[in-house]
């Protein structure tokens, strides 16, 4: 971000008697604000003391951001970019996107948060939006999911393995070893998945000393390697461990969860479970409906998925 830059305000904003004191106490929260480094969610040590920290501090900022005369410019923009990071970590994606884009439009010479508005227009399901925002020659994971999303897999795998030549820290290949497992498995090669899942699980027993988001993803990714070779009850073990730890860290509302309760549904549904099948299926999509639209393709599969228990109910 570089150096933050001086603060330009007036203290107006305060009543007669306090007021020059509180713009100076005002000022000084501003430059500790400015301080903090934005938080790096995927090589913390303890993700939930992190996101707690992260959650305290985006407290303050949305207050400092209040009031447009303490804070403006590229200091606005930069505690705005920290708030979009929070936001995005928390689960939400849209109002992610819209401070983003309000950094960018305030102070776009200080901010590059392409690739970051990118994902967020990806897991909101505007894959084409997202690709005006990533640079094929540098974001090589985030084009990999582009192709993904567009059943493009030999490209995709194509952007997995550059991003591994390219990878100077075991996180982005603690992530791409689960993006191009995902990709075998939709190509319905399940020993190539499972390698690179367990790949990804060896490394994160390093990296990650604590539950963490991603180690709850690749639980969920063995697991359907499991449903995918039609053994659901061992499926539903690792379904069970990645909601667990999803529960424990995660919003109640996250996209995440969803995805638990969805792979849960279908695997009580391929046991011929079709009550509980339906109960998990339905607590994914008060989820979805809360935060993607009616025509995201999410919402789309377990509406259909809730129709066709419901049909042998």
């Amino acid at each position: 971000m570089g150096s933050p830059s001086p603060i330009f305000g007036s203290p107006s904003m305060f009543t007669p008697d306090d007021s020059y004191d509180a713009y100076l106490r005002g000022v000084q929260e501003v430059k500790q604000l400015l301080e903090t480094s934005t938080w790096d969610f995927d090589k913390t040590g303890n993700w939930k003391e992190t996101m707690d920290t992260a959650t305290r501090w985006s407290e303050r900022f949305v207050e400092v951001l209040k009031d447009p005369d303490l804070v403006s410019g590229a200091d606005r923009a930069t505690l705005l970019f920290k708030l979009a990071v929070w936001k995005f970590e928390k689960g939400h994606y849209r109002e992610s996107l819209n401070t983003h884009l309000e950094a960018r439009k305030i102070y776009p010479e200080s901010i590059d948060n392409s690739t970051a508005i990118g994902n967020c227009y990806m897991v909101l399901g505007q894959h084409e939006k997202a690709l005006e925002f990533f640079d094929p020659e540098k974001n090589h994971v985030s084009m990999g999911n582009y192709y993904r999303s567009q059943k493009k897999y030999a490209e995709a795998l194509l952007s997995y393995e550059k991003a591994l030549q390219n990878a100077e820290d075991w996180v982005v290949r603690f992530k791409v070893y689960n993006n191009m497992g995902i990709i075998y498995s939709l190509q319905s090669q399940p020993a190539q998945a499972l390698e690179k899942y367990q790949q990804a699980e060896k490394l994160a027993k390093t990296i990650f000393p604590h539950n963490h988001p991603d180690v709850a993803a690749n639980l969920n990714n063995i697991g359907s390697y499991h449903y995918s070779m039609k053994d659901y009850t061992t499926a539903l073990e690792y379904y069970g461990k990645a909601l667990r730890m999803r529960l424990d860290l995660l919003d109640p509302h996250h996209l995440d969860i969803a995805s638990s309760w969805r792979n849960t549904g279908n695997a009580y549904a391929a046991q011929g479970k079709i009550e509980q099948a339906l109960e998990n299926y339905r607590k994914a999509y008060d989820i979805l409906k809360q935060t993607l639209g009616n025509k995201h393709p999410d919402i789309i599969a377990v509406l259909a998925a809730i129709g066709s228990c419901s049909l042998r109910y």
